[in-house]
């Protein structure tokens, strides 16, 4: 799939992260994993290979807190690159358009 690596150019700084996510594509509904989140923009890894520019709604899971189920963040966010990375995983690169709740 042919992106513009010079298009993904961070804002932000991205925190490592390994939490649950879900993707809500024209597909239908496709587990990720969020491995970095930040401010702007996040990374998923997923065998999920999207469209250029696509726009997706992700759910990501936070950790439950002193028992507490956590509410999932929810955003809406553009592809802005995609590389496989073996075992047909695609680490998926994301910026943030909007925030939902």
């Amino acid at each position: 799939m042919p992106f513009d690596r010079r298009r993904d150019r961070r804002l932000g700084r991205r925190l490592p992260v390994s939490l649950p996510a879900r993707m809500e594509t024209l597909d239908g509904d496709i587990d990720a994993l969020c491995i970095d989140l930040g401010s702007d923009g996040l990374a998923l890894r997923s065998d999920y290979v999207p469209r250029a520019g696509e726009h997706i709604v992700i759910a990501i899971q936070a950790p439950d807190v002193g028992g507490q189920p956590s509410v999932p963040l929810r955003v809406k966010a553009e592809v802005r690159r995609c590389n496989s990375v073996g075992g047909g995983l695609y680490e998926i690169g994301f910026r943030i358009v909007e925030r939902h709740g």
